[in-house]
């Protein structure tokens, strides 16, 4: 519309002047040639500027990924290496306070299992960091809740080893399909739950942990004995394994609660499923 008006003001105003029609009609050209070399100018400038923009966003797009496979990968580690490493400690120094120098066939293959389990995980977190996710993608095609109950069982198991006395529950109607980040992060925080209590919890003590759906979310609570003594005592006290899995359980929109009473330690988590995808971030 702009250029017509300006071409109707400039016609009237010819007219008025007496100027010759092919002189007014030239200016008219060259003033439309002008006009339009501009806005070609300027949408090759917007077309070049949309392009920048989506190399932008594919570069942000890429470096999210690699530092979600990052810290998926350092979490892997972290679960593998704390948890095995803390559960052959006990078991070594356990070993030594009863002043048994043999160790029996049993404990010497599970040893050796435990040890090259770590292995195989850090190895696998390795080639997760160097784009080789193919191991990751098997084991998130396996079932949330199958992932679940292997974890629940180990974790009862090893904790009864210790001497230990509690039950994992588990309720019946855990879904099987669960997006990724939940799913890893529920996994994750169970074998953080397990490998607090071998360490931190009282010797011999009593623990409860339970993992339950409803109203479309996961709760998971942990009850245990808490004294001044410990299985671990000289275990390095990082403090940021369940700090991190609050901060990363706050991203998916969940909540956490935790507190100490009458020499209990209780843990209250709740991670929605629902759009958690959607809601979650880097961690």
């Amino acid at each position: 519309m702009y250029p017509l008006a300006v071409s109707a003001v400039r016609m009237w105003r010819f007219d008025e002047t007496g100027t010759p029609v092919s002189e007014y009609v030239m200016l008219l050209f060259i003033m439309f040639l002008v006009f339009f070399a501009g806005r070609a100018v300027s949408w090759s400038n917007l077309a070049n500027q949309a392009e920048q923009d989506k190399l932008r966003v594919e570069k942000m797009q890429q470096h999210l990924a690699m530092i979600r496979k990052e810290n998926i990968a350092a979490s892997q580690i972290h679960d593998s290496v704390t948890g095995n490493l803390t559960y052959m400690a006990i078991l070594l120094d356990r070993k030594s306070l009863n002043h048994e120098n043999v160790f029996t066939e049993t404990e010497v293959t599970e040893l050796r299992t435990m040890l090259v389990k770590t292995l195989g995980e850090v190895r696998s977190a390795i080639n997760l960091m160097n784009g080789d996710d193919a191991e990751h993608m098997n084991d998130m095609n396996a079932s949330c809740a199958s992932q679940i109950q292997t974890i629940a069982e180990q974790g009862d198991r090893t904790l009864a080893k210790l001497g230990f006395s509690g039950k994992t529950r588990l309720s019946s109607n855990l879904p099987e399909s669960i997006n990724d980040d939940c799913s890893r992060e529920i996994v994750s925080l169970l074998q953080e739950l397990y490998t607090n209590t071998a360490a931190h919890a009282k010797p011999n003590g009593e623990y409860y942990i339970s993992v339950n759906f409803h109203d479309s979310s996961i709760h998971i609570d942990q009850v245990n004995d808490v004294s001044d003594d410990n299985l671990f005592p000289d275990k390095p006290a990082s403090r940021n394994g369940l700090k991190l899995h609050i901060e990363r359980i706050r991203s998916l929109g969940g909540n956490s609660r935790i507190s100490t009473e009458d020499g209990t330690w209780q843990l209250h988590v709740r991670i929605p499923l629902e759009s958690a995808s959607d809601m979650a971030d880097p961690v």
